[in-house]
């Protein structure tokens, strides 16, 4: 389960999103054809597959993910996301 709460909106900046993050399993495995993301651990552990190659990640870890890049996240984690440019849920593709 994912849950996502914007916390910079549309209207206050176009260049970057930011997001609240909270994971409870796994994350399809996807890439984002658009934008970088950024994913800083707040809370709980897990693991980051980028392009193949695991992360295990806690509290105070960051996470880049460069834009079409492979990836999947799994775990119980609270995390902040940065997307820059601004997220699109219309260049993301899942792939599996």
């Amino acid at each position: 389960m994912i849950k996502v709460k914007e916390l910079l909106d549309a209207q206050n900046s176009q260049n970057i999103s930011v997001a609240l993050v909270k994971l409870d399993g796994i994350n399809k495995k996807n890439k984002n054809k658009k934008s970088d993301m950024f994913y800083f651990i707040l809370e709980g552990r897990g693991i980051f597959n980028v392009e193949g190659k695991e992360y295990h990640v806690k509290k105070n870890c960051l996470i880049v993910v460069p834009k079409n890049t492979i990836y999947f996240d799994k775990g119980k984690m609270k995390m902040l996301s940065f997307c820059s440019p601004r997220f699109d849920p219309n260049s993301v593709e899942y792939l599996d």
